[in-house]
């Protein structure tokens, strides 16, 4: 995000988030207090075919075609995404990326994050 700030002779965009270069821990200061524990507990057992979430609109087994990827399941791309989270920490995590919002979705169907936060989530970390 930006803000709009006039000194002097115009006008400056100031940033008021951060959105490139985030550490995971600032990543998992965006999430509301018991989101990532589940979130680690679905990563801990991503690779376990029994495993799933209940009360989403998905299951992990599911074909992802609500996202435009039927030759996919909810849990190969999470899978994926969890893989590159963890690679991410030397340059940090760009907000804007692909797999952050497509995960965040996944989440969201899954009934881990509450409609409304996958937005809040993607305006990055406050400055």
């Amino acid at each position: 995000m930006m803000e709009i700030v006039s000194s002097g002779g115009g006008a400056q965009l100031l940033a008021t988030h951060k959105k490139i270069g985030i550490t995971l821990i600032e990543y998992a200061s965006l999430f509301q207090p018991n989101e990532p524990f589940i979130i680690d507990e679905l990563e801990d057992k991503i690779n376990d075919a029994g495993f799933d979430i209940s009360g989403g609109l998905i299951s992990l087994d599911d074909s992802a075609d609500l996202i435009g990827q039927s030759s996919l399941t909810y849990r190969q791309l999470l899978r994926t995404c969890f893989k590159r989270f963890n690679n991410a920490e030397k340059n940090g995590i760009d907000i804007s990326h692909p797999l952050v919002y497509l995960s965040l979705t996944i989440f969201e169907m899954l009934g881990i994050l509450a409609a409304g936060r996958k937005e809040v989530i993607m305006q990055g970390v406050p400055l």
